[in-house]
């Protein structure tokens, strides 16, 4: 009986271990209508993959990103896996996120509903300090700007903690700007704020250029995070969200426009390499425009040659520095052009107009008028040309085709085949195919037996493959299928070119071996491109970033190969 009692007993607090559940959850219960939250599905001893249904209320913006835990409390053994959504309400008041069912191996699980209270937006102070132990920020340069003008955009973590190992971190990627981003030191810094020393830590910094006018939000950052002050002490999980910011961008003042954008201090400067011109040789003019502002955007000038010019597409040049002051710098338009006929030419002024970002007012600039004498080339001045890069060269005038004055050496025919060079060659011809086919199938047998040498071989063959693969998710909206199919491709080229297995691929692993096989160059790039399809299921990207980030993996294979 005292045995049965005991097996009853046991079986109870197995199946009190065994406990299946599934618990959602929100990161916050009341926000405003531009806050973005933490949507969680906590499923406790079971197995499955939840399948979010449609949200009438909110958008879903990211995830799921998945934390597996296993915790034995009281001899009771607990698993849990979470699935963490980022989702965004799309309308003020009391909103309610419905249960969700999940099949797993236990049977279909139900999840508790979740009321939110949404509200007005607040004011943004660009710093939300919850917990003084952690705290994020969002600091811009300006708060008031026309459109186009650069805004310097800085997003910060501060810790009183010594250690701190990020779960999620993700930065809100503001919507209508141009950005570009400034390299800054990864390091941590110590900073006072009212009176109190933090650990500083600076995430991110952009120069941003708005596209439209209106009143735009600059986005916040979100972290989650394990802290601690030594190896031996105890973690603390903390969390911390930054208000987003937002920004007044004006529109350009009426009445004219600026058909060049939006600068300041713009110049523009004009030189040829020479001064005497013959028909038929080249010279150079060289434009060079230089400024602050986006110069990244500073296209090629308009300029209305003499249809008598032969003119290149320019060779340009840029020198343009992203810092913490903005962008500036400059940028060279160098032609090559071929004068095809004598006499006096005119190229005319190149007018510029843009609007001065510093002084509130639009300005016109201009190139000088360049006037050619070009005198009579040598050879063929009989003849006149016209050239468009667009067209053929077209000849004018034309009298009287110049006699051929080379000598010309005249053979007697001959009907002899027998002895000659190609009578020997092609009786050769059937040994040397037969001596070329033997070769071609040794080589085909020593393949076959190295599969190392034929995986490497065919390495940039199955990258190009799978690259053409992300290039079709690219018209889509999935940028995360996009960027995980682009990641799967780089590390499964690096892993069959160097003959590494998928047990040993670490990013160590990887900068090690291109270390050692390429360049500095090569190895900084290769893994500057995995960070940025890492860091794509954090924050959004732009359109433009998804096309960019696959042209630079395509480069980036070929250096190597060539390497």
């Amino acid at each position: 009986m005292r045995t049965i009692i005991i097996f009853i007993a046991f079986l109870l607090f197995s199946l009190g271990s065994l406990a299946q559940s599934l618990q959602a959850s929100v990161s916050k219960t009341n926000l405003s209508k531009s806050e973005r939250i933490n949507f969680t599905l906590a499923l406790i001893n079971a197995d499955g993959e939840p399948v979010l249904p449609q949200l009438s209320d909110f958008d879903v913006l990211q995830g799921p990103s998945v934390y597996r835990s296993t915790s034995i409390v009281n001899g009771r053994k607990t698993q849990e896996i979470s699935y963490t959504y980022v989702i965004r309400p799309k309308k003020i008041g009391t909103l309610t996120i419905p249960p969700i069912s999940i099949n797993t191996n236990k049977g279909v699980l139900k999840s508790n509903a979740v009321t939110i209270e949404v509200g007005q937006a607040r004011a943004a102070q660009g710093t939300d300090i919850k917990d003084a132990n952690l705290f994020t920020t969002v600091t811009v340069s300006n708060r008031s700007l026309f459109v186009g003008e650069p805004l310097i955009v800085t997003y910060k973590i501060y810790t009183k903690f010594r250690d701190i190992s990020a779960r999620e971190l993700r930065i809100d990627e503001p919507d209508g700007f141009w950005a570009e981003e400034i390299e800054i030191p990864q390091q941590w810094t110590n900073e006072v704020i009212n009176g109190i020393s933090y650990r500083a830590y600076t995430l991110k910094q952009s120069v941003l250029f708005p596209q439209t006018a209106g009143t735009m939000e600059v986005g916040a950052v979100y972290i989650l995070a394990d802290c601690r002050n030594g190896m031996f002490q105890r973690s603390h999980t903390l969390e911390a969200e930054s208000a987003p910011q937002r920004v007044t961008v004006k529109a350009l003042p009426a009445g004219r426009s600026g058909n060049y954008g939006t600068y300041s201090g713009l110049e523009i400067s004009a030189k040829l390499n020479k001064k005497e011109f013959k028909a038929n040789e080249a010279f150079n003019l060289e434009i060079k425009v230089s400024g602050k502002g986006n110069m990244k955007l500073v296209s090629e000038p308009d300029l209305q040659w003499p249809s008598d010019f032969e003119v290149f597409d320019p060779k340009i040049k840029d020198a343009i520095r992203i810092s913490s002051n903005g962008e500036s710098g400059s940028r060279t338009f160098e032609y090559v052009v071929i004068p095809r006929s004598s006499g006096n030419f005119e190229l005319p002024p190149w007018n510029v107009s843009y609007f001065d970002y510093r002084e509130e007012k639009f300005k016109d600039l201009s190139t000088p008028k360049f006037t050619f004498e070009v005198e009579r080339g040598t050879g063929g001045e009989g003849q006149t040309y016209t050239y468009n890069s667009k067209t053929d060269v077209n000849i004018l005038s034309q009298d009287i085709r110049f006699l051929k004055s080379d000598p010309t050496t005249l053979k007697a025919p001959s009907s002899r085949f027998f002895g000659t060079g190609l009578f020997y060659g092609l009786l050769a011809l059937p040994w040397i195919i037969v001596l070329a086919l033997a070769i071609r199938m040794r080589s085909q047998r020593i393949s076959s037996t190295d599969k190392v040498g034929t995986k490497m071989r065919a390495a940039m063959k199955i990258a190009r493959k799978q690259l053409k693969v992300a290039s079709s998710l690219v018209s889509g909206n999935d940028s995360k299928a996009y960027f995980a199919e682009l990641y799967r491709a780089l590390t499964g080229y690096v892993s069959d070119k160097f003959n590494i297995s998928q047990s040993e691929l670490t990013k160590e692993k990887i900068a090690q071996v291109l270390s050692e096989k390429t360049s500095p160059e090569i190895q900084k790039e290769f893994l500057e491109i995995l960070d940025t399809c890492e860091m794509a299921r954090f924050a959004p990207v732009e359109k433009h970033m998804t096309q960019e980030t696959l042209k630079k993996a395509e480069q980036i294979i070929e250096k190597i190969e060539k390497a």
